[in-house]
C-alpha cells in the first residue's frame, strides 16, 4: 500500500527500520548501546508509562534532559503516545523553563533525576530514570495509538518580537517529508554514524535524531555541553568513527580553528551545514582537512528544518556558497516589495515557501500566526492560493532553480545558529528598574558575531548608581535568557541614534561602542592577563570566572591560540573549559608547560 505524503509518521518510518536488522546497534552513548529491537522495546516500554500517567494523543509532553541515549527514548517515547514533544535545554535559565512550561501547558514533563528540583511543583513529572524499575508495563503491555500525518510531532521555540519565544508546532507529515528526501539526498547506510550533539533548542537536533533512527545508522550521544570543547569532539570523531556531522558555521569555524592544521576528517562522508550563512573559506578549510562532501542547509524552523540545499562542488574554486535548490514535496516562492514574483537571476525578493513542512502555526498565537503565514493569492490574485511561511530572508535566484541568501528584511539575528530578535532581549532588559530605553547591535569580526547591549538610563526618577544599574541589568539577562542570547557587552549612552525615517541607526549605534580596550593595570600585567583582559574588556583579577565574565568558546579558542603561540606548543582548549577561574587556570597552565599535566 501506498502511504501518501500527508498521512506519512514518524511512527510507522521508525516501526519500519526496527523490523529490519533487528540487532544492528542504533543508539549509544558513553554508558550503554542498544540496538534496533531492545530500541524499540524500550520506547513502548516507556510511552506506556507516559500513557499511564495520562498522556493522550493530541497532548504536549515536556522533556527536559541532558543529552544521553534517555534523552533520545523520551522523545521517541512521547511520539508513540501520541503527543508532541517539546525538548527543554537544561543550560537554559531557569525562568526559560518556567516560561516554557507555563507557555505550551504540557500534560506531562519528562525529566531525569537530578533536573527534578528545577520543575516547578504544579507540574506533573515523570522521572526517566525510574522506567526500567517499574514493573507494571512492559513491552507486551503497549497498545499502539492512532497517530495521523497531520498530528504535531515537537514544538521548537525561537525568539519573538514580542519580547517572549513563541512556538511552532511541526506535524508528523513534514518531518517524515525532510527525512525521506534526507535519505534521498544523501543516503545513509547501517554502518554509518551520526553525531547526537546539537543543543536540543534548536531544531538542527530533531534532524540528527530522527534521521538516523529512521534510516538505519548508528546514533551516538555526545556528553552534554560540549558544544565548544574541541578536544572532545575531535576525540569522539576519530574513536566512533563519525560518518555524519551536522555544524553550525561558526562553531565550525570554532573547531577548525582550535584543532592543528594537519588533523584530518575523512571518515566524514557528510558535513551539513546550517542556521548560519556559510562561507566559501570556511568551506575551503574543511575540504583541506576532508574527501567529504559539504551540503550548505538552509530553512527556518517553521519549515521542518531544512527548506533547501546544495551541494558544495570539492573543490570549491572560486564559487559563492548557494543556499540550493527546494527540498521534496516544498515550494519557493520569490517575490518584490508588491508581491509580484521574481523570476530573474540576481535580482532580490523576500522569500515565501510552500509545501507539507509548513508548521501548523505558532502554538497560542493566532495573530503572529496570520502575521507569517499567508494565503498567497491574498498577497497577490494572480499567484495561486496556496499556504505560504514569509521567512523575511532576502535571496535571488543565482541560477535556474538555485537560491542565494541576501540576508535579512527585518533586524533577526543569528548567532551560533539559534535565531535571534533582537526586540526580545531589548523588552527584557526595559523591564529593568532605571532603563528607560534598550537597544541590541551585532558587531562581527574576526568570525565572531558580538552581541552589545545599549541602554539609555532613567532621568528625573530615583538616581540609581551606574554600577548598580549595569549589575541589575547583567543579573536579569542572565536569569532571563539562555547564553546565546546574552550580550557580551552593555554599553550606557544618552540616546539611541535615529535614522532620517525614525528607525534605529544601528551603524551609529554601534559607533557608540568603541573597540575592546586594554583596562589600565596597577601592576605590569603578565602576557596572560594582557590577553585575559584585553578578550573580555575587563580587569584580570585571581577570581575572574572567563566565562563568567562574559567569555564564550570564540573568545576561549583565541586566547588559547595566543598562549600556544607564545608557549611555542599547543595547549588543549579543555584546560580552559575545566579551570575557567584564573588563578586556577594560570596554576594549571604552568603544570601542563612543565610537564605535570593535571587533567588536560
Amino acid at each position: 500500500m501506498v502511504v501518501e505524503a500527508a498521512d506519512q509518521t514518524i511512527t510507522a518510518m521508525l516501526e519500519e527500520t526496527w523490523r529490519s536488522s533487528p540487532s544492528a546497534v542504533a543508539l549509544a552513548d558513553a554508558r550503554q548501546s542498544l540496538d534496533r529491537a531492545r530500541l524499540g522495546s524500550r520506547v513502548r516500554r516507556l510511552a506506556a508509562e507516559i500513557g499511564a500517567a495520562g498522556v493522550r494523543p493530541g497532548d504536549i509532553v515536556a522533556v527536559y534532559v541532558e543529552r544521553s541515549v534517555e534523552l533520545v527514548l523520551a522523545q521517541v517515547a512521547v511520539l508513540f503516545a501520541g503527543a508532541a514533544h517539546v525538548a527543554v535545554d537544561p543550560d537554559d535559565p531557569l525562568s526559560r523553563l518556567e516560561y516554557i512550561l507555563d507557555d505550551c501547558a504540557p500534560t506531562l514533563v519528562v525529566c531525569s533525576r537530578s533536573l527534578r528540583d528545577r520543575v516547578p511543583k504544579q507540574h506533573e513529572v515523570y522521572v526517566i530514570d525510574d522506567a526500567d524499575q517499574a514493573p507494571s508495563t512492559p513491552d507486551d503491555r503497549f497498545t499502539p495509538v492512532d497517530i495521523k500525518g497531520s498530528d504535531g510531532a515537537y514544538l521548537i521555540y525561537t525568539s519573538g518580537t514580542t519580547g517572549a519565544p513563541k512556538a511552532s508546532l511541526i506535524t508528523h507529515a513534514g518531518l517524515s517529508s525532510r527525512l525521506r528526501w534526507l535519505q534521498d539526498f544523501c543516503p545513509m547506510s547501517e554502518s554509518d554514524v551520526v553525531l547526537y550533539k546539537t543543543a536540543c533548542g534548536f531544531d538542527v537536533s530533531v534532524a540528527e535524531l530522527y534521521w538516523a533512527l529512521t534510516a538505519g545508522g548508528k546514533l551516538f550521544c555526545a556528553r552534554p555541553g560540549v558544544q565548544r570543547d574541541t578536544d572532545y569532539l575531535a576525540d569522539v570523531l576519530a574513536e566512533q568513527g563519525v560518518t555524519i556531522l551536522h555544524y553550525v558555521p561558526s562553531l565550525l569555524d570554532l573547531f577548525l580553528a582550535s584543532r592543528p592544521a594537519t588533523e584530518r576528517y575523512d571518515s566524514v562522508r557528510y558535513l551539513l551545514a546550517g542556521g548560519e550563512a556559510l562561507s566559501p573559506e570556511l568551506v575551503k578549510r574543511w575540504q583541506e582537512r576532508s574527501t567529504g562532501e559539504v551540503l550548505n542547509m538552509y530553512g527556518p524552523s517553521e519549515c521542518s528544518v531544512y527548506t533547501t540545499a546544495w551541494k558544495c562542488p570539492h573543490p570549491l574554486g572560486e564559487r559563492r556558497v548557494l543556499i540550493g535548490e527546494a527540498v521534496a514535496e516544498t515550494g519557493l516562492w520569490v517575490l518584490d516589495a508588491d508581491g509580484n514574483q521574481v523570476e530573474a537571476l540576481d535580482q532580490p525578493g523576500e522569500l515565501y515557501v510552500s509545501g507539507v513542512g509548513l508548521a501548523r502555526g505558532y502554538l497560542g498565537r493566532e495573530e503572529l500566526t496570520n502575521a507569517r503565514f499567508h494565503s498567497l493569492a491574498d498577497l497577490n490574485p494572480r499567484l495561486p492560493a496556496v499556504r505560504v511561511y514569509r521567512t523575511g530572508d532576502v535571496v535571488a535566484w543565482a541560477e535556474p532553480g538555485l537560491l542565494d541568501y541576501r540576508g535579512r528584511a527585518d533586524r533577526q539575528l543569528k548567532v551560533r545558529g539559534y535565531r535571534i530578535e533582537p526586540e526580545e532581549i531589548e523588552a527584557v532588559v526595559r523591564a529593568v528598574p532605571g532603563v528607560a530605553q534598550s537597544a541590541v547591535a551585532a558587531r562581527r569580526g574576526d568570525d565572531v558575531v558580538e552581541l552589545l547591549l545599549f541602554i539609555v538610563p532613567q532621568r528625573g526618577g530615583p538616581e540609581i548608581e551606574t554600577s548598580d544599574l549595569l549589575a541589575s541589568v547583567r543579573e536579569t539577562v542572565r536569569d532571563r535568557l539562555p547564553p546565546y542570547m546574552q550580550p557580551r557587552r552593555v554599553v550606557l549612552v544618552d540616546g539611541l541614534p535615529l535614522s532620517p525615517n525614525g528607525k534605529l541607526d544601528e551603524g551609529a549605534l554601534l559607533a557608540l561602542a568603541p573597540e575592546a580596550e586594554q583596562p589600565v593595570a596597577a601592576d605590569e600585567p603578565t602576557s596572560l592577563e594582557r590577553a585575559w583582559s584585553t578578550l573580555l574588556n575587563t580587569p584580570a583579577t585571581a577570581d575572574s570566572d572567563f566565562f563568567l565574565a562574559g567569555g564564550d568558546s570564540f573568545l576561549a579558542v583565541r586566547l588559547m591560540k595566543e598562549i600556544s603561540a607564545e608557549a611555542g606548543q599547543r595547549v588543549p582548549i579543555r584546560l580552559l573549559f575545566t579551570n575557567p577561574v584564573l588563578a586556577d587556570f594560570r596554576r594549571e597552565l604552568e603544570r601542563y608547560l612543565a610537564g605535570t599535566t593535571s587533567g588536560s
